[in-house]
């Protein structure tokens, strides 16, 4: 996150910290200079930061 500079920062940090705390199996990596999380080695939410808005992706589960 030291290198996003984004409009909404600080509720970027906000959101990251509430998936986070959510479930300790949670993973976070950076994917398309955001972050990204994982639950299991499975996709599970992503933050969309290209535009001034945050975005969140909330992948759905595999069968």
């Amino acid at each position: 996150m030291e290198t996003v500079d984004h409009p909404q920062r600080e509720a970027v940090e906000y959101l990251r910290a509430a998936i986070l705390r959510a479930d300790p199996l949670i993973t976070e990596q950076v994917e398309w200079k955001a972050p990204s999380f994982c639950c299991g080695g499975v996709d599970r939410v992503t933050f969309q930061l290209r535009s001034k808005d945050v975005r969140l992706v909330f992948h759905g589960a595999r069968r």
